[in-house]
């Protein structure tokens, strides 16, 4: 099978990713789609498995771990709390889009979350003292049929394969931040 030339980078991934699943069962697709862009071993990959086990729940997450080892996630969320209490607020939330991240792993295990924060101490960061946040995020991982996308055939598949027993679930965590 040749791709059309007329299709540029997402097109052809979309027209892939649709070709996949209309040849193969929704089991199949999904672990076609792991295969191609997941670590075996990784939290995407276990992300997965667990979804299509149906254990449901909830999973925690080492919050440090992700603001840690995903470079754009922590350079975000950091600004977005600095600019936050240059202003005077003492807690919000933090948007984070599948695009923040760095790391791909994350972004497949995780996808767009809300992390909450607030000022833990001391209130006195202005005056060159470290401030003391505490961050905590809570997401339902799920699949999201109806959104276009250029992965939209995959959502389809993952979501008809909840008559199968697969099944949503949380995820959490939590972590300190020090800030000047």
């Amino acid at each position: 099978m040749t791709l059309p030339e007329q299709l540029t980078g997402p097109q052809q991934l979309r027209f892939l990713i649709d070709a996949v699943c209309a040849v193969a069962t929704d089991r199949q697709a999904l672990a076609i789609a792991r295969w191609c862009t997941m670590n075996t071993r990784g939290r995407a990959a276990t992300n997965l498995e667990h979804y299509l086990s149906g254990k449901g729940g909830t999973r925690m997450f080492d919050l440090q771990a992700i603001l840690r080892e995903d470079c754009g996630v922590n350079e975000y969320v950091t600004a977005e709390i600095r600019r936050a209490l240059a202003t005077g607020r003492e807690s919000g939330e933090v948007f984070i889009s599948q695009q923040t991240y760095r790391d791909q792993d994350w972004r497949y295990a995780l996808g767009g979350m809300v992390v909450t924060w607030r000022l833990t101490g001391p209130a006195s960061w202005a005056k060159g003292k470290p401030a003391t946040i505490s961050l905590a995020f809570k997401n339902k991982y799920c699949w999201h049929p109806s959104e276009p996308r250029v992965t939209q055939a995959l959502h389809v598949a993952a979501e008809r394969l909840k008559v199968q027993g697969a099944r949503d679930f949380w995820m959490e965590g939590r972590a300190t931040l020090t800030t000047n």
